[in-house]
């Protein structure tokens, strides 16, 4: 990747300080420019094993390496230590599908996302269930629960605009499906 999002210092200038209004500190600008580069590399492998005709496991896993360099020219040395960290690392992910009896299914993921160490956010583990009967071929009535394992829990901090971090909180809701 060429031409990166870098943070440049731009010309100091001074302002009166409304703590202090007789010594002028200096402030320095922050520029942005495209002075990184950088390549990524990992990949991603999955299976899916039929256990029987009615029940199927799938398993994945993913690896990401980035590493950034700050560009002939450039002086912004803290965005490629920072934003190098901005994707897992790691993720796992298994899952499992049951067709039961009278026509029910029970559906179950269990997912691994490794830590964004610049952003402060730890690893977590989610689990996901859905339980759905379909009375009817073009009908489902199903019982949704997402990130059962916890309350709440952050996956992302924004480190460039200062908005406030936000929590992916555990929810279970009912859905119908009707097909036509």
């Amino acid at each position: 990747y060429d031409d990166l999002r870098s943070g440049e210092p731009g010309t100091p200038f001074f302002r009166l300080s409304p703590f202090d209004p007789m010594v002028p500190p200096p402030h320095i600008a922050l520029v942005l420019g495209n002075k990184l580069n950088g390549e990524t590399s990992g990949g991603e492998i999955g299976a899916t094993l039929q256990a029987t005709d009615w029940w199927r496991w799938h398993a994945s896993y993913s690896l990401l390496q980035m590493n950034l360099h700050t560009r002939a020219g450039g002086t912004d040395t803290n965005s490629e230590r920072s934003l190098e960290r901005t994707s897992p690392h790691h993720q796992i992910s298994f899952r499992s599908g049951m067709d039961l009896p009278r026509n029910v299914q029970l559906d179950a993921g269990v997912r691994y996302v490794d830590a964004l160490s610049n952003q402060g956010i730890g690893s977590y583990l989610v689990l996901d269930l859905r339980l759905a009967w379909r009375p009817i071929q073009d009908l489902e009535l199903a019982l949704v629960g997402l990130n059962l394992l916890d309350n709440q829990h952050p996956e992302f901090n924004p480190t460039t605009v200062g908005t406030q971090r936000t929590e992916v909180q555990h929810s279970v809701y009912g859905k119908v499906t009707w097909r036509f």
